[in-house]
């Protein structure tokens, strides 16, 4: 378990718009930490300095504070509020994207290596879950060398080994087992962002009308950072899982492709854990809501140890008939206004 937050504008905000914007993030960090405690970080792109030079690609990962491509990468081990916040102000406040994350460790130990945001090929992202990797690693290029032991980086390294297309993206996603919610960004794509919502780990996405997008793991932070900092935010909508999202800017708008639904697979464990590990903070109203909408199917192990996949769902509808349909909305009724929706 570990937590999402963070935040994709594509207009040029007034310096107030952006000081509000830089602490709505703070706080969403900090709110996270209830999500984990063990490492904590922010990717913002938009940042001013020096691309490092002279570091191998799989080392990226290992510094806690990075500039590559565009971007500044900063982590901790420990809480979200021992970064210090005064030296990434000014990165946060011209921000044009900040992926942030705290987190919950289940694969791999507590080292700064582990900690996202990850920088892993072309890809710099986030994840939320726990995933089995065996199948992930046949995924990965031969010649991509990781540096850490976590599934986060075997999932972002398969990532990257696809062309970045929505279909190639969401072939991935339909092998990953296990609890699973993604942010992040292609290099190969630069003013584009993905959002991908698998089996039970939670996302829930608002826009602000100033042609932002906001997203974390409990909608609730993001109704808090409303009160407090009153950015515009819409009703938070949760991602319902098979979620493939691509968010670009146009005109100045945000233009979001919702991609063809596809059916995650959950392991008994990740049933078993899901009241801690994917509802942690959740107000009941809103776990019983997310609760209501599940659809994933349960894969089991059997003597030969090999996977086979459960018909029918875990949670949710009894029949396959009822799971969502390509290019059935999967965020609710898309009737932002500040929102292109089209099916890719």
């Amino acid at each position: 378990m570990c937590g999402l937050f963070g935040m994709m504008r594509v207009r040029n905000w007034s310096h107030e718009r952006c000081d509000r914007a830089a602490g709505a993030l703070v706080m969403l960090g900090l709110l996270a930490e209830e999500r984990g405690v063990d490492a904590a970080g922010l990717a913002m792109r938009g940042a001013v300095g020096r691309t490092a030079s002279g570091t191998r690609r799989a080392d990226i990962t290992r510094f806690a504070d990075v500039r590559v491509n565009g971007w500044r990468v900063v982590k901790t081990r420990g809480r979200f509020s021992t970064l210090d916040q005064g030296a990434i102000h000014s990165d946060l406040r011209r921000a044009r994207v900040a992926l942030g994350h705290t987190r919950w460790a289940t694969q791999g130990g507590d080292k700064l290596v582990n900690a996202s945001p990850l920088v892993i090929g072309p890809i710099v992202g986030c994840h939320n879950g726990d995933v089995a990797v065996s199948s992930l690693r046949e995924l990965v290029d031969d010649q991509v060398r990781l540096a850490g032991s976590t599934d986060t980086e075997v999932l972002l390294a398969a990532l990257g080994a696809t062309d970045g297309t929505a279909a190639a993206v969401r072939s991935v996603l339909e092998t990953v087992q296990g609890r699973v919610a993604l942010t992040w960004v292609d290099h190969r794509q630069p003013h584009g962002l993905w959002l991908a919502r698998g089996a039970l780990s939670p996302l829930a996405v608002a826009g602000d009308g100033q042609g932002g997008l906001w997203w974390a793991s409990n909608p609730q932070w993001l109704r808090r950072v409303e009160q407090h900092f009153g950015l515009g935010l819409s009703a938070p909508r949760m991602l319902r899982e098979g979620s493939l999202l691509r968010v670009r800017g146009r005109d100045g708008d945000l233009d979001v492709q919702i991609s063809p639904a596809f059916v995650p697979l959950v392991r008994l464990q990740d049933r078993r854990v899901a009241g801690i590990a994917a509802w942690r903070g959740f107000t009941r109203a809103d776990r019983a809501d997310d609760e209501a909408r599940l659809r994933n199917k349960l894969v089991t192990a059997v003597r030969t140890s090999r996977w086979r996949s459960d018909p029918w769902p875990v949670f949710g509808a009894e029949d396959v008939d009822d799971w969502p349909m390509p290019g059935e909305p999967l965020v609710g009724d898309p009737d932002w206004d500040d929102f292109d929706w089209e099916v890719a």
